[in-house]
């Protein structure tokens, strides 16, 4: 029972002792660790070998001695049995430290964070949600925030959708973070200070990480409160704030040299140049929040309202929207499908998103479409604005309809419009959401180097060339995802330390340093990684809230009960047992191939 109240950090630290011994008997008899560490096979063989290195040089010396001469090939022989022994020792106690060696999951591989998806996913299984949360914020510390709002890479590669609906990892995230929080304090180590200019995602992610690694963090945001547009932008009804608020506390609360400031705008009441001779790094998070303009006919019209100022307005409550009748909008992004949502909720009677390509081609997560298509949404493609009408409020849209010239292009293919083929729809407000971008002009004021997309240039460990400023998240990437930002976050925090305090093959020792403990899950009761032959499981369903939409109130409510420990069983383990490849070939009881499953 000790066992299962066991941090992960004590866990990995027993881990690492356990490793370190089996190091060391290594060092004195190469396959002795691997023994001690019940790899009994690799073990038995590495003293074999030991045996065969022994007897190798006293068959030589004795063919020395008898002969009485020691030629060329005699000195060649004893060169390359030194060179062989000394890789094969180095070697052995390399692998003696790593221990088994596994596949990477594909959750894993495929999660930009590198979130330990399988083994937290187990610790659910088993009802360690402590474990399993601390575990999770191991690599994002934003974690309730992801177990709502995450696109989720990893189900669509997860190895459960061979045959049937994947494991519900992101739900299963948000029931990990649903219970107490890990107890987290670090200790200032360095005296080096770095700034961070944006507190979104990014920002926040690197000051933890900065802080976990012993440094003093400033945070500065225009914003009166850290969040970013997570704050700001996103409804209520996806991010409650109260699980926002969460993240944030134990992000700012991980450390006493974390501190926030609000109000500083960068180039009007704080300087760039003066954070660069303030603080030891500084690390750039400004997103790409510039509403992008479709540049036709009567976009100053009163009624046509621009995407992210319209969720800024309803989130923050500095602006009161009421629609009764028809709201367009205009794009096929996250930002389009929340304003559409957030309209519905403000009493718009009908509310059609207008997209220009196809279903296919739309940039939002496909799960927001859905929910959006539950709630009421109607969508309409292939169709672009071609301006808009009215006196000084808008009342009218013309449209045209499109075709694509090459399907097999996709998103890259050109557009044209279908002559004849134009109409106009009455409406009583329109919502531009075609994209954002990051502020060129404030990138040119900073003297920054930009590409042609104002995204600023960095090198691969995020740092700006002949300076010490740093930069990620969406002033690099362009409008992603939070869970990308996150992970700028995290590698921009681990590329500063090795800027501030450059070490003597650092990140060689570093990467030695992780690893994953053995969290004892592997016979765990009605688990399908403790089957050789799992069946087919639907997944379960998590609790919506469609049917009365409200602006403060979650449509997605998550797992309840114990079903998500029933859901977490279904997971196969597949980087630690070979029933994965089974599944890929299609071998289990009750298999439907994917041509023959209904949508």
């Amino acid at each position: 029972m000790a066992s299962n109240v066991m941090s992960v950090a004590e866990r990995r630290r027993r881990e690492r002792k356990k490793r370190v011994l089996s190091l060391i008997l290594s060092l004195i008899l190469p396959g002795l660790g691997q023994l001690v560490g019940r790899r009994i096979g690799i073990g038995i063989a590495a003293l074999i070998l030991d045996v065969c290195f022994v007897l190798f040089p006293l068959t030589m010396i004795r063919t020395v001695v008898i002969q009485n001469e020691l030629t060329n090939l005699t000195w060649l022989i004893w060169l390359l049995w030194g060179v062989t022994f000394g890789l094969y020792y180095l070697l052995v106690a390399y692998d003696a430290y790593r221990g088994t060696w596994l596949h990477v999951a594909p959750c894993r591989r495929d999660c930009p964070a590198e979130i330990n998806v399988s083994d937290y996913v187990a610790l659910v299984a088993a009802g360690r949600y402590a474990e399993a949360d601390e575990l999770i914020r191991e690599h994002a510390p934003l974690a309730a925030v992801l177990g709502r709002i995450c696109p989720a890479p990893c189900e669509e590669v997860c190895t459960r959708t061979r045959i049937e609906e994947p494991v519900a990892i992101r739900a299963l995230k948000r029931s990990a973070t649903e219970h107490e929080l890990p107890a987290v304090k670090f200790t200032l180590r360095h005296p080096q200070k770095v700034a961070v200019v944006g507190a979104g995602p990014s920002g926040l992610t690197c000051s933890y990480f900065l802080a976990k690694r012993g440094y003093s963090v400033d945070i500065f945001d225009h914003e009166d409160q850290p969040g970013g547009l997570l704050l700001v932008a996103i409804p209520c009804f996806r991010l409650p704030r109260e699980a926002l608020k969460r993240d944030i506390d134990f992000i700012l609360s991980s450390s006493e040299g974390i501190r926030f400031t609000g109000g500083k705008v960068l180039g009007e009441n704080i300087d760039l140049s003066e954070l660069e001779r303030s603080y030891d790094a500084v690390y750039l998070a400004l997103g790409a929040a510039k509403p992008r303009p479709l540049m036709i006919e009567g976009e100053d019209l009163k009624g046509v309202l621009q995407g992210l100022v319209f969720l800024r307005d309803v989130c923050t409550n500095s602006s009161k929207y009421s629609f009764s009748g028809h709201v367009a909008v205009l794009g096929g992004g996250n930002t389009a499908i929340d304003s559409a949502r957030t309209a519905l909720r403000l009493g718009a009677k009908k509310v059609t998103v207008f997209y220009r390509r196809t279903r296919e081609h739309m940039p939002a997560y496909p799960t927001d479409v859905a929910e959006a298509e539950k709630e009421g949404v109607r969508f309409e493609f292939l169709a672009a604005p071609l301006r808009f009408e009215g006196k000084e409020w808008v009342n009218k849209v013309c449209f045209a309809r499109m075709r694509l010239r090459d399907h097999g292009k996709g998103r890259r293919s050109a557009l044209e419009s279908v002559e004849g083929r134009e109409w106009v729809e009455e409406v009583e407000a329109v919502i531009v959401a075609v994209g954002q971008e990051p502020d060129l002009e404030l990138m040119e004021h900073l003297g920054l180097p930009v590409d042609v997309d104002g995204r600023i240039k960095v090198n691969r460990n995020l740092r700006i060339p002949r300076r010490k400023l740093f930069a990620g998240g969406d002033a690099v990437r362009g409008p992603r995802t939070v869970v990308e930002a996150v992970a700028d976050g995290r590698k921009a925090a681990r590329a500063m330390d090795f800027f501030l305090r450059p070490r003597f093959l650092g990140r060689f020792f570093e990467k030695l340093g992780e690893f994953d403990p053995d969290f004892g899950l592997e016979k765990l009761g009605g688990a399908a990684w403790t089957e050789k032959k799992p069946v087919v499981k639907s997944r379960v369903k998590e609790q919506t809230n469609y049917k009365n939409p409200d602006f403060y109130v979650e449509t997605m409510c998550g797992l309840t009960g114990e079903s998500d420990q029933e859901e977490a069983k279904r997971c196969l383990r597949c980087q630690r047992y070979n029933i994965g490849f089974a599944y890929k070939r299609g071998k289990q009881k009750g298999y439907v191939s994917l041509d023959k499953r209904s949508s």
